[in-house]
């Protein structure tokens, strides 16, 4: 894309940037302590799974979802997980989400997990220590994974990126990545569909100026 060039919408596709990918890991480069910190969290769940492929899950299931219709169904993660179990066998689920939700807890009563939460930057770099992961329809989700530098990677992706009640964006995934059914949250296309998450903005703007 040259200079000057106007752009208009959601340019969140790997694709615009995947043929430099090492300059942007390079620019995206964890400080040291936070890659520290982060590779000892692995180390010791891979240290009490030595048997395990270390999977991150990331979630992206808080109020904002909800309102504004972004919510995918739990149904996707489990399908994932199990997806992941059929390729590797024994797994250990590394899970990191925006909030605790009904969702999160029905992976984690399925799967063998540990939660993983630190701040922003600690989780993303704890991603990027994974053998595999099950993506969320999130730039962070996408990131985590696309700053992991190995070359046997395995990643799942959402079939669908829902930014609205009758909206998806396109093209937002690589093409290699394995693709798992994924549905909007009934809820969230409820709520999204009266506008519930502007109504709320509004309010907001309207008490805090």
């Amino acid at each position: 894309i040259s200079d000057n060039t106007y752009m208009k919408g959601h340019f969140i596709s790997p694709k615009y940037f995947y043929h430099r990918i090492d300059e942007v890991r390079e620019w995206f480069k964890f400080p040291r302590e936070v890659d520290e910190k982060a590779s000892k969290i692995i180390e010791d769940i891979r240290r009490k799974n030595p048997k395990s492929k270390i999977v991150s899950v990331h979630f992206r299931v808080g109020r904002d979802y909800l309102l504004h219709g972004f919510l995918m169904a739990a149904d996707y993660w489990i399908n994932a997980g199990n997806k992941m179990l059929s390729k590797f066998g024994k797994v250990k689920f590394v899970v990191f989400c925006d909030k605790e939700t009904e969702i999160v807890d029905k992976f984690l009563k399925k799967f063998d997990c540990e939660i993983v939460r630190g701040s922003l930057v600690e989780d993303m770099c704890s991603m990027t220590k994974c053998d595999a992961h099950i993506l969320s329809n999130s730039t962070f989700s996408m990131m985590g994974a696309l700053l992991n530098p190995r070359k046997d990677l395995y990643i799942i992706r959402p079939s669908h990126y829902f930014t609205g009640p009758r909206s998806e964006q396109k093209n937002c995934f690589l093409d290699e990545w394995d693709i798992v059914e994924s549905k909007r949250n009934l809820k969230a296309y409820v709520y999204s569909t009266l506008k519930l998450g502007s109504i709320r903005n509004r309010l907001y703007d309207m008490f805090h100026k």
